[in-house]
């Protein structure tokens, strides 16, 4: 298999990771909107609903339970053989993503290539800490860093 076949297999891997992270963050949305309901008596009534559409979500994406597993930052894991190092993903400059909530992206190595998925970041000593040889970082600037901030962070 050539290094382009390599490259792309990774690439096709980091979407696939970068899709379950989003789909990971949509989830943990309602959980905290769940979270404030917890009090009232509105919640005995709503939560076994939103527990059946989490469930038919899941059934929608085609992902078989048992093949998803929690992570947080710092945990390191394999998925089919293939290394994947779980990394801190928060902003230090804006109010979306902070730390305390233990987002995440991804480090996957495939062939010692190391690709890494940054996930809603910014600039942060956490991620100043990865070492990999291709960076996927979102630019947006509103929850992730400007177009500038990760071409810092890359360089």
């Amino acid at each position: 298999m050539g290094s382009l076949a390599y490259i792309a297999l990774v690439l096709a891997l980091a979407v696939g990771i970068y899709l379950l992270i989003r789909y990971q963050r949509e989830r943990q949305k309602e959980l905290y909107r769940m979270e404030a309901l917890r009090d009232s008596r509105l919640y005995k009534d709503i939560y076994p609903l939103i527990l059946r559409a989490a469930a038919r979500d899941l059934d929608q994406v085609r992902i078989e339970r048992d093949r998803i597993i929690a992570v947080k930052p710092g945990d390191a894991l394999q998925v089919e053989g293939i290394p994947v190092e779980v990394v801190p993903s928060y902003n230090t400059n804006k109010k979306f993503h902070p730390q305390a909530n233990g987002w995440v992206g991804y480090v996957v190595t495939v062939d010692g290539i190391r690709c890494y998925v940054a996930g809603d970041t910014d600039i942060n000593p956490d991620v100043l800490q990865v070492k990999c040889d291709i960076a996927m970082v979102p630019v947006g600037g509103t929850y992730t860093t400007t177009a500038e901030e990760a071409a810092q962070l890359v360089n």
